[in-house]
């Protein structure tokens, strides 16, 4: 299937509006008010991600943030480990030519 960026992006939005109807259909409705403060840079970039993303309110646009957000717990010890070894034979390999340069076992024989 060959889609373009615009038929992605109509169709996330479609979605995400049967989504918000279903959820108003399912959940009732809204009764509860939070209110917080942010800087005049902050709500700016909620206000423009809001529109980037489709959703007709801010409201829309946290409500999804908050269900969709998650966290990737990787373990990397062992790529760090790798690396801290890999460094360690690069020293080691560096000590080597110095230690050669300096006894003079290299000639340049060309």
């Amino acid at each position: 299937m060959n889609f373009s960026l615009k038929k992605v992006h109509d169709l996330v939005v479609a979605s995400l509006e049967f989504l918000y109807i279903i959820g108003v259909l399912f959940m009732g409705k809204k009764t509860e008010e939070i209110k917080f403060r942010t800087t005049k840079k902050e709500k700016e970039l909620i206000q423009e991600r809001t529109e980037k993303f489709g959703f007709k309110s801010m409201t829309a646009f946290l409500i999804s943030s908050a269900e969709d957000f998650f966290v990737i717990d990787l373990d990397l010890s062992f790529y760090r480990d790798v690396a801290k070894e890999i460094n360690y034979i690069g020293n080691n390999i560096n000590n080597l030519v110095h230690h050669i340069f300096a006894i003079g076992a290299y000639s340049d024989m060309t």
